[in-house]
């Protein structure tokens, strides 16, 4: 079945009541948090815990890379000169069995 075409009275008529749907989805969309329940913040010593351990998987990689046989720049094996340092920071941060 076929449409017949809107007039203009008729499709001003549908955009204003479209518009005034569209305001109050708007609103009400701004009033619904984006999460349920509370939100959670991180200590410092879990957000640097995280990173540290990022860089203990970024250091295993080049060095299973290095074992491989690949060459490895001067970044990469600064990064892999770090290991210790990074350790000793964990064990400080009071993670259990770390040893430099």
């Amino acid at each position: 079945r076929r449409r017949r075409p809107l007039t203009a009275e008729a499709r001003a008529s549908a955009s204003q009541e479209t518009g005034k749907v569209l305001k109050l989805a708007r609103r009400q969309h701004a009033q619904t948090p984006l999460r349920k329940g509370p939100k959670l913040k991180k200590s410092d010593g879990e957000k640097r815990l995280r990173a540290l351990n990022k860089k203990l998987r970024e250091i295993e990689a080049l060095s299973e890379r290095q074992a491989k046989g690949e060459e490895l720049d001067e970044q990469q094996l600064e990064k892999l000169e770090s290991m210790s340092r990074i350790l000793e920071e964990m064990s400080q941060l009071g993670v259990p069995g770390l040893s430099a």
